[in-house]
């Protein structure tokens, strides 16, 4: 079994593992959430009364409670995206609630959407099934159980080499949606190449591409790719019988 580890490079390294579908782990206490939007300026301001309130009433017990004011993303919002109607005048809030990672968005002053980052061991088993049939050999990278005021779905993001696929599933395990980006495969840059042979000399199956950002909803400022985009790098790599992806920013 290989381990699909993640590395930062450039002003700082982060660690995590992304292993098989049936096997993956995730340190939910101690690894920030990764929804929002970006790359853009934010303020951590707090909303209107009436939104504290009915955060408070719908999650009494938040901790580590922060909240943003929206900013639109720079990457082209698709109809029926269920953040298509937020503006600048919206407003989140990322927080903790029975240690997990949460964030809910408010539009007009209501709520209309939260996800809660799960451990894949949370799926439901007909998820879990799903996932094993449809998408063999595919590595689970992410888990976010989401709910709006109609249902409840889970958002599973899989990567096997450049192919990548975030699929929406009903608890049910029937796909709700699905959309799949591939990365775009390129020549490194002499700067990034040479410190990458330095740092993984003995490194083997070496393939860089070109950082793809289309999860910028996704992830909230202070997170090790807030500030990445679509002019950075990510290499995919063999090292110790070992896979590996390190990031490359500016």
């Amino acid at each position: 079994m290989k381990i699909f580890s993640v590395l930062v490079l450039a002003a700082f390294i982060f660690g995590s593992n992304f292993l098989p579908v049936e096997t993956i782990t995730y340190d939910k206490k101690n690894e920030s959430s990764t929804l929002a939007c970006g790359p853009q300026k934010f303020t951590d301001t707090l909303p209107p009364v009436v939104i504290q309130t009915s955060f408070t009433k719908r999650y009494p017990s938040a901790t580590n409670v922060r909240w943003y004011r929206y900013s639109p993303t720079t990457t082209v919002v698709e109809p029926g995206y269920w953040y298509s109607t937020l503006d600048p005048n919206d407003y989140y809030v990322s927080f903790m609630w029975n240690d997990d990672d949460y964030i809910a968005w408010y539009d007009n002053n209501e709520w209309i959407y939260s996800t809660q980052r799960i451990d894949n061991t949370a799926l439901p088993e007909a998820v879990s099934r799903a996932i094993s049939s449809q998408y063999p050999g595919f590595i689970i990278t992410d888990v976010d159980r989401e709910h709006d005021q109609k249902q409840m779905l889970y958002e599973v993001k899989l990567q096997k080499g450049n192919q990548r696929w975030n699929v929406h599933y009903t608890p049910e395990g029937a796909v709700f949606k699905k959309k799949q980006r591939d990365l775009t495969r390129v020549d490194a840059e002499t700067a990034m190449s040479t410190d990458f042979e330095k740092r993984y000399p003995n490194s083997s199956e070496v393939v860089w591409y070109k950082y793809d950002p289309y999860d910028r909803i996704e992830v909230l400022p202070g997170d090790w790719n807030y500030n990445m985009d679509a002019n950075d790098y990510e290499v995919i790599f063999t090292s110790d019988g070992n896979q590996y992806v390190a990031y490359y920013d500016n």
